[in-house]
């Protein structure tokens, strides 16, 4: 029998506090959280936030009416597609939203009888216009000269259109408290000094766009499934009008088009660069000064492409309603607006700055703690930046610039939209990865008896 000595049980003592220290990360177990009632476990805290984006998202995406000939199958791969680009760019359906808001509000004043819900139906594609049995064809833009009062679109009243939507403000009332009880436990956890979980605000940070999407759309019927037929009793200009199978092409597969995509892409860069050289400095320098506005061009037609290819509905007749930047359509209403735009930068301001919120927050390792400080540092302020650019490039300042600082604000647009990419990439990325070591007292739960005010 081998008795221990003093220093092997001092070894020993001093191994254990060490593997003690190790575990205070570890959210299996807590010294604070004796009793299990007074605990939650790592499932109910992702459950908990997963639960909450879906639920929000799911009532936030309003997409437009169907074609006639769509299934039900289609109509589900649509809106989950459109809850996916939710959640990877939420600004972007706060520009859609916003987008339908302001035009809505204006068609609401032009055409006497509509309300904002009648506007909404229509940008959406709600109103369907026959001429005797044609086919159907869906009006697109909206020119002030339309004598629309004349015609049978005020016979479907408001309380028709809100009949064909499968969702209510009750609905949304229920997402929202929903959102708001998450907010609420956020909130007295800081108060009483209890940490949070990455996931946890990125969750609250989506919660917040949502809550942006629920006023813009919400008076906007969402769930249509078929459109109202309208009798059309004037004739309107031809360009005006959607007509079916006008553009229709066969429909090609993910791979085509993304090809496609990429050859037309490469085509209109190699066009560019043939010219851009045989240019005077001045033209150089106001054809330099335009490229932020192609390259949002080509963002905006990537995510055109990954909606393609998720949705998988590219060149289908073009009675159908169109999905994800669809907000481009409603753009010819108000020429001059530019508050949707700012209302969006404003909304990815808002997306940092509650990531900045867990900046005193523990990580696993001090890489992951920089990284999700400068991530967070990079959403906060790109927007703000491109709002800044976009200003400049608007006014007439743009044509006084020098060459060189002219290319230095190209290089410098190219690079925060870079970056920001990243940057929000990685936000995604890191909260999951964090959970694998939890701070210490993350697993508690609040004491609500500690907010009743004792005598």
């Amino acid at each position: 029998m081998i008795i221990p000595s003093v220093t092997d049980l001092q070894a020993f003592v001093a191994r254990s506090n060490t593997a003690i220290e190790r575990s205070s990360f570890s959210s299996s177990t807590s010294d604070s959280c004796n009793n299990i009632n007074d605990c939650r476990t790592l499932l109910q805290i992702v459950w908990s936030c997963i639960s909450v984006l879906i639920a929000c998202t799911w009532v936030s995406v309003h997409p437009n009416v169907p074609g006639p000939d769509e299934s039900s199958w289609k109509l589900l791969r649509r809106k989950i597609g459109l809850m996916i680009i939710a959640l990877i760019a939420p600004e972007m359906l706060v520009l859609w939203a916003a987008k339908q808001w302001f035009a809505a509000r204006m068609l609401s004043k032009w055409y006497q009888g509509w309300t904002r819900t009648h506007a909404f139906f229509a940008i959406m594609g709600g109103f369907a216009l026959y001429e005797g049995k044609k086919a159907p064809s869906v009006l697109r833009d909206f020119p002030s000269r339309l004598d629309i009062t004349t015609s049978s679109y005020n016979a479907a009243s408001e309380a028709e259109i809100k009949d064909r939507s499968h969702n209510d403000g009750f609905s949304k009332l229920i997402a929202i408290m929903q959102t708001g009880w998450f907010v609420v436990q956020l909130f007295a956890r800081w108060v009483e000094g209890l940490p949070v979980t990455e996931l946890e605000v990125m969750t609250l940070a989506f919660a917040a766009m949502n809550v942006l999407i629920y006023f813009f759309w919400w008076d906007k019927p969402q769930g249509v499934g078929c459109q109202i037929r309208i009798v059309r009793k004037t004739m309107a200009d031809e360009d005006n009008i959607d007509q079916p199978g006008a553009s229709a092409k066969q429909k090609e597969g993910w791979i085509a088009t993304a090809w496609s995509w990429l050859r037309n892409i490469l085509g209109n860069a190699l066009e560019m660069v043939r010219g851009f050289f045989n240019q005077s400095s001045k033209v150089m320098l106001r054809n330099v000064l335009s490229i932020p506005s192609i390259f949002k061009t080509f963002m905006l037609d990537f995510v055109q492409m990954i909606a393609d290819v998720i949705l998988e509905d590219r060149h289908n007749d073009v009675d159908k309603a169109e999905m994800v930047l669809s907000f481009e359509r409603t753009v010819e209403l108000e020429r001059a607006n530019a508050q949707d735009k700012f209302i969006a930068y404003g909304a990815a301001v808002m997306f940092g700055i509650i990531h900045c919120v867990a900046w005193t927050s523990k990580f696993p390792t001090s890489t992951e703690e920089v990284l999700w400080k400068v991530s967070s540092l990079i959403v906060t302020c790109a927007p703000m930046y491109l709002a800044f650019h976009n200003i400049i490039v608007k006014t007439e300042v743009s044509e006084n610039l020098p060459s060189w600082l002219g290319a230095c604000l190209i290089w410098a647009y190219v690079g925060t939209v870079s970056f920001y990419i990243l940057a929000r990439l990685s936000l995604i990325v890191q909260p999951f990865m964090a959970l694998r070591h939890l701070p210490h007292g993350v697993i508690e739960t609040v004491q609500w008896t500690n907010f009743i005010p004792h005598i």
